[in-house]
This record gives C-alpha cells, sequence and structure tokens, in this order.
C-alpha cells in the first residue's frame, strides 16, 4: 500500500532526527513556530486539545526535572583512568542563587524606602522647627498686634478686614 505525503514526511523528519539531532531539533523548533496559530483563531475543540498535549508536555517535563534533582551522583569513564566526572543537579544550584539574589534585591529596596524617608522625615522636621522659630519671632515683636480667631469672633471681626488675622490664620 502507497504511503500518504504526511507518512513520508513523517519518516523523513525521523530518519534526519536519526543522522544530526540538534541540527534536526533546530529546524524543528523553527518548523513549529511558523506553523503555531493564535490561540483566539482557534475552535473550543482544537484549544481544548492543544491544552491537553501542552499539559501533558509540562508533565513530562516536571518528572524529567525531579529525576534530574532526585539523581545525586553518576561515575562515568573507563575504569582505568583515575579521574571521575561525577554530575550533580545544576537546577538546585540556580534556584539557591536565585532565592539569595531576590531576597538580597528586596532587603536593598527595604533600606532604600526606610532611608528616603527618614530623610523625608528629617526635611519635615527641619521645616517645622523653622516655621515655629519664625512663629516665635513673629509673637515676640508684635503680641499686641497679632489677633487669634477667638479674638475675631468675640469682636465681631472677619479676616478681610484685618489682614494680620488672614496672615495668622494661614500659618
Amino acid at each position: 500500500m502507497p504511503l500518504s505525503n504526511a507518512e513520508r514526511q513523517r519518516r523523513y523528519r525521523e530518519k534526519q532526527k536519526a543522522k544530526k539531532p540538534v541540527a534536526y531539533l533546530k529546524k524543528e523548533a523553527q518548523r513549529k513556530r511558523d506553523a503555531y496559530i493564535p490561540s483566539h483563531l482557534l475552535s473550543p475543540d482544537a484549544l481544548k486539545k492543544r491544552r491537553e498535549e501542552l499539559c501533558k508536555k509540562s508533565k513530562r517535563h516536571y518528572k524529567k526535572v525531579k529525576r534530574v534533582q532526585n539523581e545525586t551522583v553518576e561515575v562515568a569513564g573507563p575504569s582505568t583512568s583515575s579521574t571521575l566526572i561525577v554530575k550533580l543537579p545544576i537546577t538546585n544550584v540556580k534556584k539557591g542563587k536565585q532565592v539569595r539574589k531576590t531576597y538580597r534585591r528586596s532587603l536593598r529596596t527595604a533600606y532604600r524606602k526606610n532611608s528616603e524617608l527618614s530623610d523625608q522625615n528629617k526635611e519635615l522636621e527641619r521645616k517645622n522647627k523653622r516655621l515655629q522659630k519664625r512663629i516665635e519671632r513673629l509673637n515676640k515683636k508684635k503680641p499686641s498686634m497679632m489677633l487669634t480667631s477667638t479674638d475675631a469672633e468675640d469682636a465681631d471681626i472677619s479676616s478681610m478686614d484685618n489682614p494680620k488675622l488672614e496672615q495668622k490664620s494661614i500659618h
């Protein structure tokens, strides 16, 4: 029985994969990227099928990662050589570095925020002190001319009549 074009193509790809696996994988990845259809253009059935396939692939990948993490030491090479090649799981090292990096980054931002807030606090304290001194100096210069809001209410004077009352109420 003759082969269909799809079967011929599949067999050809399998032969290419056996000959040059690295080059084949690059070409296959590019072919998959070119043939990709965005999910919003797919029908609900095709979308469901794609999601199931992706779920299977991700489960297979995580099983593989777990297996690599569980393998601690592998010895390779002939018994005549005096050197041993030890294969350790690299994923744990990267994970540890990443955790330390994020920890350091978060500490750095916290310290930066803390220093910024303390600088703002010092600046506001200086402004407050400056304004208090200014008020004290004004009260020492003309204590009889300064009117408070209670004095103005008692005398029925509005702030429009007395500009000094307006200044006092602003500060």
